[in-house]
């Protein structure tokens, strides 16, 4: 999947962001070497559905459901880019993902303050970045608020880490034989859970890959969590997807028949 992404090697990405440069730092220096699944690389590059969800939050805000002094946070953020349109707009957002690639987020935060394009949340705050490993107990208390966060954000972060062959048979005297459902992906939607509150919107951009179970599994899953109410977004209906493939062209692959955008709440 080399094409997927940019790629080792390549330095930044520039996002025209209504009328400012978004910048994003695509490189940790010690995962130049690392190998192309190593959870620094998948970090260190911007993916289709971050560019979809940044459009769509856009697009939210120019619509009236402003995302000025919102509470935002971010999983699983890597180059941080959803994140840092968020408090462009004016949330107050923290950016999370593991350790390994904060120094990474921190950086991304830092390239984008400048005096004529800051933070315009009514604190003037740049966003706050955050180790937050999924399922990880004390991060997850770190990162939470007593009412839970007004948006998560969810880019890209599900997708199949196991090998398929791992995967257990069904056993046919089964009458509901059991789904197989990688850990990462239940480790993912016990931390959304736990931080969001009853009026918490998710917002989850996802590429489907292979037959799109893990996806389904992890929708199966918000589901038993209290997640009941799904909304499909039409991105083409509301102009997103075309935006936000010109600003890929020739920088990242994008396939938009494969793109969905998905809102839940419970």
């Amino acid at each position: 999947h080399h094409g997927d992404a940019l790629g080792p090697g390549v330095s930044d990405f520039r996002l025209p962001f209504r009328d400012i440069e978004i910048v994003t730092i695509q490189q940790l220096t010690e995962s130049q070497l690392a190998p192309l699944f190593d959870e620094s690389w998948i970090a260190s590059q911007v993916w289709a559905g971050a560019l979809v969800l940044c459009e769509y939050l856009d697009w939210l805000d120019l619509n009236g459901n402003l995302i000025r002094d919102r509470t935002i946070l971010e999983l699983g953020a890597g180059c941080g880019l959803c994140g840092i349109c968020a408090g462009k707009l004016g949330g107050t957002v923290c950016i999370t993902d593991l350790g390994i690639v904060i120094d990474l987020l921190r950086a991304n935060v830092e390239a984008n303050q400048s005096e004529s394009s800051g933070w315009c949340n009514k604190f003037g705050e740049a966003p706050v970045c955050a180790e937050l490993e999924w399922a990880n107990q004390e991060h997850i208390d770190r990162c939470k608020l007593v009412d839970g966060h007004d948006f998560l954000l969810v880019a890209d972060c599900v997708y199949q880490t196991f090998d398929e062959l791992q995967v257990p048979s069904p056993d046919p005297s089964e009458e509901e034989p059991m789904c197989f459902i990688d850990p990462r992906v239940q480790a993912l939607v016990n931390t959304i859970d736990q931080l969001a509150g009853n009026k918490t919107t998710v917002l989850v951009s996802s590429s489907r890959r292979g037959n799109g179970a893990v996806l389904e599994s992890f929708f199966g899953l918000m589901s038993k969590h209290g997640f009941k109410n799904l909304n499909v977004i039409n991105c083409q209906e509301l102009g997103i997807i075309e935006k936000a493939q010109s600003k890929a062209t020739g920088r990242i692959y994008f396939d938009p028949s494969v793109i969905s955008l998905c809102s839940l709440t419970r």
